[in-house]
């Protein structure tokens, strides 16, 4: 094996110390890896390995902004417990967007962390905080979002948004960020290349840009 891709965990209990136990057996017998979409520590932390994925401060931005645009007052964000560092840096960015609007942002009034069809949780969060719009951390997560508002009947005046620009995102008007995937698969293993011939580059973080696609949701 020349070189390895490798999409670090999420959704476990300790997904650094997961990943960093895959990674060691790559490690000893110098194997050189490339990590997808995000790195095996919280963001901005940085572990030894290259990395290729999208800009998803500046993905969030542009999402909050296009809501702040469309008239959101009171704009919030869908964080599943256990999601990947990316979805840290979508909701950092999206409150950027906020902020930078005027408009409030604190961690209790304006994130909503749970799963997306946990009722209680989700029926209580918009009964007290009233959000006009609500950016989860990926496409799958709005659509389920969707289905428990309702289910829940609290889906007007709701917009959603989400990430990644999958099937689901066409089918229900949701505003998304795409990843650009056919250049996202050129530039890692052009990246992944050039480590296996060069072994000693420091490590290099390369993000590209994840366009807005702007829906009626």
């Amino acid at each position: 094996v020349a070189g390895v891709f490798f999409q670090p965990m999420e959704f476990v209990m300790d997904y650094t110390s997961a990943s960093r136990e895959v990674l060691s057996h790559f490690d000893k017998y110098e194997i050189p890896v490339l990590l997808l979409d995000y790195d095996i520590v919280p963001s901005p932390e940085r572990s030894t390995y290259d990395l290729v994925g999208i800009d998803n401060i500046a993905a969030g931005l542009s999402i909050g902004r296009f809501l702040v645009k469309k008239g959101a007052k009171k704009i919030c964000f869908l964080q599943r417990p256990g999601a990947a560092p990316t979805v840290m840096d979508r909701l950092r960015g999206v409150a950027l967007a906020a902020v930078e609007a005027g408009l409030p942002w604190t961690k209790k009034q304006n994130v909503l962390r749970c799963e997306p069809d946990n009722r209680r949780a989700v029926s209580r969060f918009v009964t007290v905080e009233r959000p006009d719009a609500i950016v989860s951390g990926n496409d799958i997560a709005a659509a389920k979002l969707q289905e428990t508002l309702v289910a829940l009947k609290k889906d007007a005046g709701i917009r959603l948004a989400g990430f990644d620009d999958v099937a689901v995102a066409a089918k229900l008007n949701l505003t998304t960020c795409r990843q650009p995937l056919v250049d996202l698969a050129h530039v890692a293993f052009q990246t992944l290349l050039q480590r296996i011939k060069s072994p000693l580059l420091p490590p290099r973080t390369i993000l590209l840009s994840a366009p807005l696609v702007e829906r009626s949701n």
